[in-house]
């Protein structure tokens, strides 16, 4: 994704990546973000909030964004 306005992949330098909806440059509506194990602060964040699973080797966290923030925990077919 160039300019994160509408919908598509972004892979940041740690290797997390966020595919879903964007707006203004912000993750925003459904999207799903993809950690992996070297990015412990966003796991570590999410397990002790009860949010998202471990899938493999990755830490997936999925639902609907607002501004660059989880707001809904939701697998695409409930929210």
């Amino acid at each position: 994704v160039d300019d994160k306005k509408t919908r598509g992949t972004f892979t940041w330098a740690n290797g997390d990546r966020y595919n879903g909806s964007w707006l203004d440059n912000n993750r925003s509506g459904y999207g799903r973000m993809i950690s992996t194990k070297q990015s412990s602060t966003n796991i570590e964040n999410w397990m002790k909030n009860k949010i998202g699973s471990w899938h493999g080797d990755f830490y997936v966290v999925e639902g609907i964004w607002k501004n660059d923030k989880l707001i809904k925990e939701c697998k695409r077919s409930d929210c």
